[in-house]
């Protein structure tokens, strides 16, 4: 908890990874309720805000859970691993991820949040041509 003290204030959001980091495909409807819940509500007693997203332990993940994730006020869900393309995945339960480090810069951000795997896109750019809409 001490590392995220102050988080809200730069600008980063804490989002949900559970209480107890249970295995969520496999969890009881009573277990999956409370993980869920709980987590939600000690974030926003602690001052983080009420946490809109969840990423899922372990990555697992079932038709329940994101049912149940939904029901206790999540908005969405963070898949564990990393994508390189992400505009074709629009359910909000299975949300994917793009990794973010310096290594990246600009356009490589832009790459993954926007193109994706567009490549003639991309040689266009390259060739100082406007990139597609």
């Amino acid at each position: 908890w001490k590392d995220l003290e102050g988080a809200p204030a730069r600008g980063l959001e804490v989002l949900s990874h559970t209480r107890t980091h249970a295995p969520l495909a496999t969890a009881s409807a009573d277990q999956l309720k409370d993980d869920l819940a709980t987590s939600r509500e000690e974030l926003e007693r602690r001052g983080f805000g009420a946490a809109n997203s969840i990423a899922w332990p372990y990555g697992l993940y079932s038709e329940r859970s994101i049912k149940a994730a939904a029901d206790v006020g999540y908005r969405g869900a963070f898949l564990s691993g990393y994508y390189h393309e992400l505009r074709h995945f629009s359910d909000p339960g299975r949300i994917h991820r793009g990794g973010a480090d310096g290594s990246r810069g600009m356009s490589g951000y832009r790459f993954v949040l926007g193109r994706g795997y567009d490549l003639l896109g991309w040689l266009r750019a390259l060739g100082g041509h406007r990139m597609p809409g």
